[in-house]
């Protein structure tokens, strides 16, 4: 049975820029790849040895990927993607209001949410 989460407690940060799917296809264990605009995952990022950094749901939105994190690391997690700097890639990470009320559903209606080709839409966030 689905159910609706209350969310607005997590970290949340927003990767932009024109390289940004395939940056966070290469710090996370999640295929963003394969994402399209307004579908979600689940994903673990992890440091170069493979060890966990911290779980995140990840949002694909037309401009940004919205990253929910836990409250703990979204400092460090920030301050780690960001030091992540390649010279070739064009993207930029920044902190989320964290004002903002957040609500998601998980489980059964989601998964018929998907079936049905209903996509989150695009927040005008802060």
């Amino acid at each position: 049975m689905g159910q609706v989460v209350e969310m607005s407690q997590f970290g949340r940060l927003r990767v932009s820029g024109e390289d940004r799917i395939r940056f966070l296809h290469n710090q996370s264990t999640a295929d963003f790849q394969k994402l399209k605009d307004g579908e979600g995952c689940d994903t673990v990022f992890v440091t170069s040895t493979g060890r966990t950094i911290d779980l995140a749901r990840a949002w694909v939105m037309k401009n940004s990927v919205i990253l929910f994190v836990s409250p703990s690391e979204r400092r460090s997690l920030y301050t780690l993607l960001n030091k992540l700097v390649y010279w070739t890639l064009f993207f930029c990470v920044s902190v989320l209001c964290l004002s903002k009320e957040v609500n998601a559903v998980i489980g059964v209606e989601r998964m018929l949410a998907r079936f049905l080709c209903l996509k989150f839409r695009e927040f005008a966030w802060e």
